[in-house]
């Protein structure tokens, strides 16, 4: 594909579509990163300078003069939420880029964790402030962890409840409701984890951190974040840390809202059209991945926003009416579910959609942005440098063609990372797959082909191996190819076979009456006879399959870069963060 610019319809460039395949790493201590860290000093200079150079209003409001307040605003309300969260002012720099990166409040791998050091690495070497936002209006559908359970050659996976079981929700409405479940759960992981022969995990160091912040508010999002922001403090690093709902009530945020349901229409056919680019390039047949089309029913636009109220547990999509002389807001599209009505005009009145924004928080109406909204606000008017993981990553291709082509500004450029760190409860096997396929050859070829593996002066097979190379020569067939005696015979070779004598029959009737009939009988019997010299050789052959299959299946669980990061040993954790290249 032409790797040349393009121009956008407004104005913006855009490079041409291209399929990018970033995959997971796999090796314990593997990093991914792109761009490489080294370029990172470098990119952030050049999206510094292209956000500063773009000509786009949101809502009225020149793009420079937006980003500048939404600064200033949200990190305002993130030193002192983050303040709350760890019982004291964080220490940061109130100048310089802005460097953010998210994820849900959940205990999720270090592979997502190695994104908040590197956040906080590029902020100390770049002169930046870093931000973690807290996506907690992402749905909290599970309250336990996987923990390894059973024995190295037989591992299993056992759960463990931090909370009791409740339905799923958004992370903003999780409540704590079993406590002494909640205050015992670093206990109860310690004791799961107590027969592995590994350093203790850091769950006994971080979980009375959440206990502590349990004391001062029941949301359960909230509490798991405490334990990991306070660990990265003790740890050296640590940034200023924002939930969605508080970014969300942001004056510079109601601005964005106003321009995206202002413009709902437009946003939707733009959203659509590259939504569609994107499954052609990357050859996606699902109607949901990477996002769902937004639709439009009778009138009624689907905006990229979520709309519940206070205690759902069930977020609804948003939806709105242009109209006069109001444009009506609504959780379904359909009148009877309208919630607000907002100017028709708000595109370039941001003061009047706040204000409705702020009357349906006070009734427990939450308006929070979907992903793909969550990211465009972050990359374009928060930030200076976005942090993705390998899933956000593949719909920011989406993202930089909706900035181009909706908002009329050259996409500034992201850095995508991810990590594996095996959890060291127990080595794994030193068996691959190759190793299995190899073993599998070779029980087919002791089978089909036992010859090989029998000396030729074997007692009783000699004469046999003799018959069957008579046998095989008789009709003209070496290797693979097909003769033209077995054309006519309507026979063709086995596959991975460089013998004839697997030739097999597949036209059955004209092949009975048919002189080669014997030959054809023959060669199975013989190999059934000779393959009784080989009975010692095959059974250790399967038994070497099947433990090596045990083996990788084994594996699965023990080079899993899935488990919390919860149950790592600091030493692990702290291995991993050394592995990140300084910045350039």
């Amino acid at each position: 594909m032409d790797a040349s610019l393009v121009t956008s319809p407004r104005n913006a460039t855009e490079t041409p579509w291209q399929r990018v395949r970033l995959r997971v790493p796999r090796e314990d201590g593997a990093l991914l990163a792109q761009p490489p860290l080294p370029s990172v000093g470098s990119l952030l200079e050049r999206n510094v300078a292209s956000l500063a150079q773009a000509e786009c209003s949101i809502a009225g409001i020149p793009l420079s003069d937006l980003r500048q307040q939404a600064r200033e605003e949200v990190l305002r309300a993130a030193a002192y939420w983050t303040r709350e969260l760890l019982g004291r002012r964080p220490d940061f720099v109130d100048s310089g880029p802005l460097v953010v990166s998210g994820h849900q409040p959940e205990l999720f791998h270090p592979g997502v964790w190695i994104k908040n050091f590197a956040a906080s690495k590029i902020a100390l070497q770049c002169g930046a402030v870093s931000l973690n936002l807290i996506i907690d209006n992402d749905i909290a559908a599970s309250r336990r962890i996987r923990v390894p359970a059973g024995t190295r050659e037989r591992p299993t996976l056992q759960s463990v409840e931090f909370d009791g079981p409740e339905p799923a929700m958004p992370w903003e409405e999780a409540k704590i409701v079993d406590r002494p479940k909640f205050e015992s759960f670093g206990i109860r992981v310690q004791q799961a984890m107590a027969h592995w022969p590994m350093p203790a995990p850091l769950v006994q160091k971080v979980w009375p951190f959440a206990v502590e912040h349990s004391r001062k508010t029941q949301n359960l999002g909230d509490c798991l974040s405490a334990a990991r922001a306070r660990l990265e403090q003790v740890l050296g690093f640590g940034n200023l840390e924002l939930p969605i709902r508080h970014l969300a009530m942001q004056p510079s945020f109601g601005a964005f809202i106003a321009e995206m349901l202002g413009r709902a229409a437009e946003f939707r056919e733009v959203h659509n059209a590259v939504l569609a680019e994107f499954r052609r390039v990357n050859r996606v047949r699902s109607h949901t991945h990477p996002v769902p089309e937004l639709s439009e029913q009778n009138g009624w636009i689907e905006a990229p926003f979520w709309i519940w109220k206070s205690g759902d547990t069930v977020r609804q999509r948003a939806f709105v009416r242009p109209g006069s002389p109001e444009v009506l807001l609504a959780t379904a599209p359909d009148e009877s579910a309208a919630v607000a009505g907002l100017s028709p005009t708000m595109a370039d009145d941001p003061a009047s959609t706040r204000h409705v924004l702020t009357l349906l928080a006070e009734r427990g109406y939450r308006v929070r942005p979907r992903a793909l909204a969550t990211t465009i606000y972050s990359r374009l008017i928060l930030g200076d440098l976005f942090i993705h993981g390998i899933g956000g990553a593949k719909y920011d291709e989406m993202t930089d063609r909706i900035l181009s082509r909706f908002f009329g500004v050259d996409p500034p450029g992201f850095l995508t990372l991810s990590a594996t760190a095996y959890l060291p409860f127990a080595e794994p096997f030193p068996v691959t797959r190759d190793e299995e396929g190899r073993l599998r050859q070779l029980l087919r070829e002791l089978e089909h082909n036992p010859q090989r593996y029998i000396p030729a002066d074997t007692p009783t097979a000699a004469e046999l191996i003799a018959e069957k190379q008579r046998l095989i020569t008789s009709v003209g067939c070496v290797s693979t190819h097909q003769s033209s005696a077995e054309a006519s015979l309507g026979c063709v070779p086995t596959r991975q076979s460089s013998d004839a004598d697997s030739v097999v029959r597949q036209d059955a009737p004209y092949a009975t009456t048919h002189p080669g009939l014997h030959r054809y009988r023959r060669i199975p019997e013989i190999n059934r006879q000779l393959a009784e010299h080989t009975t010692q050789r095959r059974a250790q052959t399967r038994d070497e399959l099947a433990a090596t299959r045990d083996q990788l299946t084994a594996n699965q669980i023990l080079t899993s870069r899935e488990f919390p990061w919860c149950l790592y040993p600091l030493e692990r954790i702290q291995r991993l963060i050394a592995s990140l290249p300084d910045v350039g």
